[in-house]
C-alpha cells in the first residue's frame, strides 16, 4: 500500500497540533476524516 500526500500532511498536522481535534480544526476537516487518514497511513506503514 502506498502513502498519499493527504495522509502524510494529516499525520504531520496532528503532530504539530498535538491532537486529532486540533488538527481537524486547523485544516477545516471533520475529526472523522482526520482519524480515517491517520488509520490509513498506519495501515500503509505496516
Amino acid at each position: 500500500m502506498r502513502w498519499t500526500l493527504a495522509e502524510i500532511e494529516t499525520f504531520l498536522a496532528v503532530i504539530d497540533a498535538g491532537s486529532i481535534s486540533a488538527a481537524a480544526a486547523r485544516a477545516n476537516l471533520s475529526k472523522s476524516v482526520v482519524s480515517k487518514r491517520i488509520s490509513e497511513f498506519e495501515l500503509a506503514l505496516g
